[in-house]
This record gives structure tokens, sequence and C-alpha cells, in this order.
């Protein structure tokens, strides 16, 4: 096991302490890398907070503003049925 460490460790140390068919048979590789390129990942949402309130916001404001509209038009056409209804009332009483 400690020729093993050795020969992971330091290569030439494994040779002079192997028998002599181990020192033809290793191979020593370095791989040295000039530049290394660096990928930086950044995960923005697809929403911020602030654009998730903003579009809900603006959803509740077309809602809201429908529903005023439809308010605003039932009370007109409330209005006219009782304004037409107290005009025949009346009409009918003057005869």
């Amino acid at each position: 096991m400690k020729n093993r460490q050795l020969l992971v460790a330091d290569g030439t140390e494994c040779i002079t302490k192997c028998k002599d068919d181990c020192a033809s048979k290793l191979i020593k590789i370095e791989i040295y890398v000039d530049d290394s390129e660096i990928v930086t990942f950044r995960h923005r949402p697809q929403y911020l907070y602030i654009e998730a309130f903003s579009y809900v916001g603006g959803f509740i404001g077309i809602w809201l503003g429908i529903s005023l509209i439809q308010l605003t038009d039932f009370i007109e056409t409330l209005f006219r049925i009782l304004r037409y209804s107290y005009k025949h009332k009346n009409d009918t009483q003057n005869e």
C-alpha cells in the first residue's frame, strides 16, 4: 500500500523502490491548463416581486373598472325605470 501511495504522490520515488520492470512500465502524465474558462450562471426569476404585484394590481384594476362601469350602468337603468314608473303613475292619476 505504501508503494502505491508513493506512486501517486511522486513517481520517481516509486521507481527507486520498485523493481526494474516497474520503472519501464511507469508513465507520468502532467496536464497544465494555460487559460481556464470560468462559466458563471445567473438565475433571474421570470417575474420579480414588484412586477408580479404590478400585474395582479393591473388585472384587479381592470376588473374593478369594468365592475364600476357595470354598476353605473345598473344605477342608470334603475333610475330610468323608477322615473318611468313615477311618471306613468302620475299621468294615470291626473287623468
